[in-house]
């Protein structure tokens, strides 16, 4: 698998909103990535902001 790091922006929300939804099917180990593509997206653009 890629490291987030590695990825671009859209690449990195994209797969970030991909994994996360294997999370929410129950897909076996998909926890672990999309936590680490979740804290890169915090990294890069901050915490989420109520609107």
């Amino acid at each position: 698998m890629t490291k987030p790091q590695d990825l671009q922006d859209d690449e990195l929300l994209a797969l970030s909103f991909e994994w996360r939804r294997r999370v929410l099917r129950g897909v076996k180990d998909a926890r672990a990535y999309a936590n680490a593509l979740a804290s890169e997206v915090r990294s890069r653009f901050g915490p989420a902001r109520d609107a």
